[in-house]
């Protein structure tokens, strides 16, 4: 029974490829039929050959279906390498978008905070200007002499209550119109 010894190292070859179990399939019963040939010349011994082609026989025919089984391993090799490759590929391409994000989400960091710093000091300007426009309004409308503003095309700009009182109008009702005709009245 040890003649199918060379069957086992035919079927410990199909997880690797299929064309290293097909030269094992070959290999076998060749090395069988070394073995008979070593016993009949070298040794003298009597084989039967009826049995002994039987033996081949089914050693051979058995290793190759063994090697053939190993095809659908090596289609499932491949397409696992296959996978895997795809995989690292896919691992690559999404470390590569996310130092690119990192970079992104960096140069967005830092443009937000200028934009922030940005608004807080305009925000500032802006309420030192309207407190600065207040208290000039303050003193414009305070003081006891009679102002007006007066643009180039001769309209009144800006009048202040003691003009008001001083030629007979309202300021809030001056701006816009033309100044002799306010004097006029």
């Amino acid at each position: 029974w040890l003649f199918v010894l060379p069957l086992f190292r035919v079927i410990d070859q199909t997880p690797i490829s299929t064309k290293r179990a097909l030269v094992f399939a070959h290999l076998g019963p060749l090395s069988y039929l070394a073995l008979l040939a070593f016993l009949a010349w070298y040794e003298g011994r009597a084989i039967a050959p009826g049995i002994e082609v039987g033996k081949v026989t089914f050693l051979y025919f058995g290793s190759l279906y063994a090697a053939l089984v190993a095809r659908s391993a090596d289609r499932r090799t491949r397409r696992m390498t296959e996978v895997i490759r795809f995989s690292r590929q896919l691992v690559k391409e999404l470390e590569q978008k996310s130092e690119e994000l990192e970079t992104f989400t960096s140069e967005l960091r830092q443009s937000v905070d200028t934009q922030s710093r940005l608004a807080n000091e305009n925000a500032m300007l802006y309420g030192a200007a309207q407190r600065d426009r207040a208290r000039q309004q303050q003193i414009f409308n305070s003081t006891t002499d009679g102002i007006i503003f007066v643009r180039r095309d001769g309209r009144v700009e800006a009048a202040n209550v003691r003009a008001g009182d001083l030629l007979g109008f309202d300021p809030a009702k001056a701006i816009g119109a033309e100044l002799p005709r306010l004097v006029s009245r």
